[in-house]
């Protein structure tokens, strides 16, 4: 059946033969009755063609767009698994890491993969985020264990509490990680005793370390009230137990 030059601009194939436009199939013998509408439904169609292919263009990019974000993010993903602990984590010797409390679970993971397996909580208030602390542990396979210190610091815990922390320490096969709120005042004390008893550091390391990470008020504001408190706790501590063999 031949068709008229203008059905060619539907962008429909069709022959060309003896001067004239042949349909190769009967669908395109139908789309040639297209012709006797008027021009402003044939625009419609071509811009409705127009539309179909473009939005096959689109799902393609979208889908190659989503496939890239997605590979982005693990990669992303596997190297800050890869970075080292942070700043605040400080490795007393092949035991032992000090630090703040951590509550995200990339970053207990992360300590998991360093190969810490046990965490002492000093804390003795976070109601909320130490049992959510407790949990991750729990999910990634690290020991947990809560050693109350008030975070008062009006008085030092008795010897069986420090006790209690180094034996857990040393009794740990692997790496221990020691907290409290901030990883500065009780965990430094707590620390200071370890580090007299199971590792070669000189006594003026061991307090020079303690001072400087967790108590450096009693120099920059010495007249305060919890500068003096400070004060005292250190020199309590150090008469009951550093200074003493």
């Amino acid at each position: 059946m031949p068709l008229n030059p203008p059905f060619r601009t539907i962008f429909i194939p069709t022959s060309y033969i003896g001067g004239k436009f042949y349909a190769r199939s009967p669908l395109r013998k139908c789309l040639s009755l297209l012709q006797t509408f008027p021009i402003t439904f044939r625009v419609i169609i071509r811009i409705y063609i127009f539309l179909n292919y473009l939005r096959e263009i689109l799902s393609y990019f979208l889908l190659f767009y989503n496939n890239f974000l997605a590979i982005l993010f693990f990669t992303l993903f596997r190297i800050y698994m890869k970075v080292n602990l942070p700043q605040y984590m400080i490795q007393v010797d092949n035991k032992l890491i000090r630090g703040k409390a951590v509550t995200s679970p990339l970053r207990l993971y992360k300590m998991k993969q360093a190969g810490i397996n046990q965490i002492i909580d000093l804390r003795n208030t976070s109601f909320v985020k130490r049992p959510i602390e407790k949990f991750f542990c729990k999910l990634f396979g690290i020991k947990y264990q809560n050693f109350k210190y008030s975070h008062l610091l009006e008085s030092l815990p008795e010897p069986q509490f420090f006790y209690n922390v180094n034996n857990a320490i040393r009794k740990n096969e692997g790496k221990t990680y020691i907290h409290c709120q901030k990883g500065k005042r009780r965990t430094g004390i707590c620390v200071a005793l370890y580090e007299k008893y199971f590792t070669q550091n000189s006594l003026n390391k061991i307090i020079s370390n303690m001072i400087n990470i967790g108590f450096t008020d009693i120099f920059t504001t010495p007249n305060t009230k919890q500068s003096k408190k400070y004060y005292r706790i250190i020199k309590e501590f150090l008469n009951t137990y550093i200074f003493k063999n």
